[in-house]
């Protein structure tokens, strides 16, 4: 009961009464003793004048007689019965002679103050009567001088008496005023300890993450203005949660809403933040699964983590992980006290963007060698004829010749880089288009192909719709396809194309154009999309092609959402498979 702030100020209460009614009763006792000591005192003083008056009056001795008191012992004796009290005369001697043996009663210094005409008064408890007495002792002057003394005794067995009905009667009001108390102090801790055990389980409340709840104020003192406070700060920290709970919340969102993977670490390597795309890119199959020891698989990511933590400044860096090429960005967490809270890594895949540098360089590297040797024969021969050093008009005009195909085909290889960037940078205009009529127009357009080729083209097209497409590029697409079949074919062959829908998850159409060819390596299926790649023999002179052809189909196939790859038919010849969404 103590533990709590109720008892303690219960307990307080009741020990501040039980010490104030403590010792207002004795203080109480010992000033009512006083007064009534005091007052009997008093009234034994006025009794006793008026008897030494009387003595004096009636008195016929000579002064010189010390045994003056003798005659008046009569009258004493009646005096002590109206009086109630013992009365007793002595000499200047301080001995009482109404004993039987004379005793003396009085110390020298209590002697000589009464010879001095001083009233002496004495509170103590006499042998005689067995009983508290108060004594009085009154100088008897006659023609101012002291012949002896008159002593009253009386016993204070009504003083006693009273003072101990007044004792219980203060000691009952004590007791009755320490119930009173008690219960008005158990009331007033009550109500004063309320709102104080309302604050208490508001403030648990608080901690358990609710703050709806209101304290009721029932006072306007300080207790009521101090829960008009809670309740205040209450209703401002739910606000103020729920506005960081929402920005927490929408940072997380924008967190795992970004491509790019976000780790967290604290200063002791601990993982606070993992969004999606960090798992995805570190292929993190669970919550338990070390990230410590994945991140440690990184080449180079402990080092550039330690490098932060030690300079306290951002570290980018490319590490290679599972055939990709990721980005690393490492930026030190401050608390604004100087104070390194950790760092936070950005993870991004730049594979895409590595590939694209990549092959624009290995673009400029093709392009270059595939001008090169071109312009070369073409300087070669110039400067032969220019030098005059052929002589002969057949050889002169086989160079002329070799000058005019390598110029043609530069040309060419021109041609088909523009027509590849025209495609990249123009808009597609898609309308309804018959595909059929599409492919048909381009067989006429290589008749002449076919027929010097001795090569044929079968359609089969089962579509009940007209396709969504750009007719231009389209067209582009189906021209290179057939223009490869043509070369790659044997004479007497034919080049089949067909087209149906494919449903499943999702309605595609799906074309196929087959060669009855000798086909293309496996290993090389891939890389046939590549620019100014070549299946015969890479970078050759002898051949019409360019190498741009599939390129081309490849970047307009997927300007249109679809996908092209090519596989050996079982019957011989290659098979090019295109799936369009409808």
């Amino acid at each position: 009961m103590t533990k709590t702030l109720f008892g303690k100020i219960l307990l307080v209460t009741l020990v501040i009464i039980l010490l104030v009614s403590g010792v207002s009763g004795v203080f109480t006792n010992y000033f009512l003793k006083k007064y009534f000591l005091q007052s009997k005192t008093q009234e034994m003083i006025r009794q006793g004048e008026r008897i030494v008056q009387t003595i004096v009056r009636q008195s016929q001795m000579v002064e010189r007689n010390v045994l003056w008191f003798i005659p008046i012992r009569g009258m004493i004796k009646q005096l002590e019965e109206v009086l109630g009290a013992r009365i007793w005369t002595m000499d200047r001697e301080g001995r009482i002679y109404l004993e039987a043996n004379p005793v003396r009663q009085l110390t020298d210094n209590e002697l000589e103050q009464l010879l001095q005409g001083k009233i002496i008064t004495k509170y103590n408890w006499g042998d005689e009567l067995n009983r508290p007495i108060l004594a009085v002792v009154l100088p008897v002057k006659v023609n101012q001088q002291v012949l002896g003394g008159l002593l009253i005794i009386t016993p204070m067995e009504d003083i006693y008496l009273v003072q101990s009905r007044l004792r219980r009667i203060i000691i009952t009001s004590a007791w009755i005023g320490a119930a009173v108390a008690v219960i008005m102090a158990y009331l007033f801790s009550r109500k004063l300890t309320r709102p104080i055990q309302a604050m208490q389980m508001m403030i648990a409340r608080m901690r358990r993450g609710d703050f709806t709840g209101q304290i009721e104020i029932s006072s306007g003192d300080e207790l009521g203005a101090l829960a008009q406070h809670f309740n205040k700060l209450s209703l401002d920290l739910d606000e103020t949660i729920d506005l960081l709970q929402a920005e927490k919340e929408q940072t997380r969102r924008i967190i795992n809403s970004m491509s790019e993977g976000v780790i967290s670490l604290n200063e002791f390597g601990e993982v606070l933040v993992l969004n999606p795309a960090a798992r995805h890119l570190l292929h993190l199959t669970n919550d338990h699964q070390d990230i410590g020891s994945v991140l440690g698989t990184l080449p180079g990511m402990q080092d550039q983590i330690n490098q932060v933590m030690e300079k306290e400044r951002p570290l980018i860096r490319e590490i290679e992980h599972d055939g990709k090429i990721l980005l690393s960005i490492v930026s030190p967490i401050s608390t604004g006290e100087d104070q390194l809270a950790g760092v936070v890594i950005v993870l991004q895949d730049i594979t895409n963007r590595w590939r694209l540098v990549q092959l624009q360089k290995e673009l400029v590297a093709n392009v270059s060698h595939e001008f090169k040797t071109p312009l070369t024969s073409i300087k070669g021969f110039a400067e032969l004829m220019l030098d005059n050093k052929i002589k002969d008009e057949k050889v002169v005009k086989s160079s002329l010749e070799v000058i005019y195909q390598e110029t043609a085909r530069l040309i060419r290889m021109v041609e088909g880089l523009l027509r590849m960037a025209r495609i990249e940078s123009k808009r597609l205009h898609k309308e309804p288009v018959d595909l059929q009529s599409l492919i048909e127009k381009v067989v006429e357009g290589l008749s002449l192909k076919l027929q010097e080729a001795e090569v044929g083209v079968c359609l089969d097209i089962s579509l009940p719709d007209k396709l969504i497409i750009d007719s231009d590029r389209m067209e582009q697409v189906f021209y290179n396809l057939l223009d490869n079949g043509i070369r790659f074919s044997p004479a007497g062959s034919q080049i089949q194309v067909t087209a149906c829908l494919q449903k499943g998850e999702e309605t595609k159409v799906e074309i196929q154009v087959r060669d009855q060819g000798p086909g293309i390596p496996i290993n090389e299926h891939e890389m046939i999309f590549d620019r100014f790649y070549k299946i015969e023999k890479a970078r050759s002179t002898n051949d019409s092609g360019t190498g741009l052809g599939l390129a081309i189909v490849k970047s307009i196939i997927e300007e249109h959402d679809g996908q092209i790859w090519v596989t050996n038919h079982s019957g011989g010849g290659a098979l090019f498979t295109i799936q369009l969404p409808v």
